[in-house]
């Protein structure tokens, strides 16, 4: 054997001589190096995810476009800014309200808005659609030259505290209460009746009229047995208004001391939003820009609004066709094979008048409605209460003239206008009117704008302050 063979074999036997007098010891301690090492980067790659989410939640996402209007972008933070400010505004103004009226009224008043702070992306769709409203707003305000000022929000900011903490005014009357010059008041609901005049079906039972061209007496004049019918009726619809019930008081409150206290209010109000949901000033008051905004646009959109409508004194005959639910009614509607029959009974009608026949009478024999047994006759009412159809051919038909057939949604009227004026417009259908007017004005111009929103705004939508924090203490 050769002194290398020998050599090579006494360092392989060294070797394993001392693996050999490694401790178990030792092996432990090597492999919990090993353990260590391999946690260490299990709770570095942790560390890592931990960081890049708190980053991207708190970093990236609130810097990222939530929607975009017309070109013009919205940030998240500032969306989820406004959710909470609006979270909690909300709450304000139903505890406020709650306080007043008590819980069930408020529940009947703003149940869904308590509904939608149960639902954050609920309230968060409803914040999103007013945050792309003021966008759209505010670009209207500019191209029409309307500048919304400190002194604008600050109008805001004065009419809703005096809508929903101004019985925190009211004086303790005494004995020989008077009146005050400037009354103090709490806020009540009244139901108050509108001006707006309305068609509702009333049953009654009419007796006959006598017919056109007959005397009383009269044997050949034609006649027709009325069944009870519905007579139509102009009822005054009822709307719920906010109004203020002065309460007496010893002395009239100084105006100066109602703009201190109504001051002190607004501190207290800007304070309670701070300390329960974080929230400073400014942030509040971006949501009384809105309403200067929306205050100032209606006024310019609606400052042509007519104040006189036309009032008509008419009659008509209607070839009513049955009630389809499924149908929807178009101009094309009324020349389709299924309403040709209709249409045909009215133009027999239309010659039978034009031939001499009396309208009273025809009325009575044929008409679909309730007005049949009045001979047709719908008295004195605004043409803007009726059908479109029907309000142009009123509106345009010579007076004493017999024109039709007019169709709309109910079938075919031949109509006679005996009577038409203009009349002025009460100050509240006015502003019911103009209301009405720029509330079509500014869905027409959400419905035009180019609103395109992140598909994930509802993960992004917070829930705090949180509905307990909130309300819980109100609604159980």
């Amino acid at each position: 054997m050769s002194k290398k063979d020998t050599t090579a074999r006494a360092r392989k036997v060294r070797e394993q001589e001392l693996k050999a007098r490694r401790s178990r010891a030792e092996q432990e301690h090597y492999i919990q190096r090993i353990v260590l090492v391999v946690a260490a980067f299990g709770f570095g790659i942790a560390a890592l995810i931990l960081v890049y989410a708190l980053t991207n939640d708190y970093v990236f996402v609130p810097r990222q476009t939530i929607t975009t209007v017309n070109g013009t972008e919205i940030k998240t933070s500032d969306f989820q800014e406004r959710v909470k400010t609006e979270r909690w505004f909300i709450a304000n103004e139903i505890r406020s309200y709650a306080s007043v009226v008590g819980v069930d009224q408020a529940v009947e008043q703003y149940g869904n808005d308590i509904l939608a702070l149960r639902e954050p992306s609920l309230f968060g769709g409803q914040v999103l659609d007013d945050m792309e409203l003021q966008v759209l707003l505010e670009k209207e305000a500019e191209a029409r030259g309307i500048e919304i000022d400190r002194a604008a929000i600050d109008a805001a900011v004065d009419q809703y505290v005096a809508s929903f903490l101004v019985n925190q005014l009211t004086p303790t009357p005494s004995p020989s209460a008077t009146e005050p010059t400037t009354p103090t008041s709490t806020p009540i609901i009244t139901s108050t009746a509108s001006n707006t005049p309305t068609i509702t079906n009333t049953p009654t039972e009419t007796i006959q009229p006598t017919a056109e061209g007959c005397t009383e007496g009269q044997t050949d004049c034609p006649t027709v047995t009325p069944l009870p019918t519905n007579t139509l009726t102009l009822t005054p619809t009822p709307t719920l208004e906010q109004t203020y019930t002065p309460t007496p008081s010893d002395t009239p409150v100084a105006p100066d001391d109602i703009r201190s206290t109504v001051t002190k209010l607004e501190n207290s109000f800007y304070d309670d939003a701070n300390e329960v949901a974080e929230i400073d000033r400014d942030a509040v008051r971006d949501i009384f820009t809105l309403r200067a905004l929306r205050t100032a646009l209606l006024e310019d959109v609606t400052k042509d609004q007519p104040t006189q409508e036309v009032w008509v004194n008419a009659r008509h005959i209607l070839i009513q066709v049955p009630e389809d639910p499924a149908r929807v009614f178009t101009a094309e509607t009324c020349d389709s094979e299924e309403w040709a029959p209709f249409k045909q009974e009215a133009e027999q009608v239309l010659a039978a008048l034009n031939a001499g026949e009396p309208f009273a009478a025809l009325a009575q024999a044929v008409s679909d409605d309730g007005s049949g047994a009045n001979g047709g006759g719908l008295g004195w009412s605004a043409s803007s209460g009726y059908v479109p159809e029907f309000k142009t051919a009123v509106d345009t038909a010579d007076i004493g003239a017999i024109v039709g057939p007019v169709c709309s949604q109910f079938g075919f009227h031949v109509i006679q206008v005996m009577e038409r004026e203009l009349r002025d417009i009460t100050s509240s259908q006015l502003q019911q009117n103009r209301s009405t007017a720029y509330q079509a004005w500014e869905t027409d111009l959400v419905a035009n704008a180019d609103i395109q929103r992140r598909d994930d705004w509802e993960d992004r939508t917070p829930s705090d302050p949180s509905y307990n924090d909130l309300l819980g203490n109100v609604f159980q």
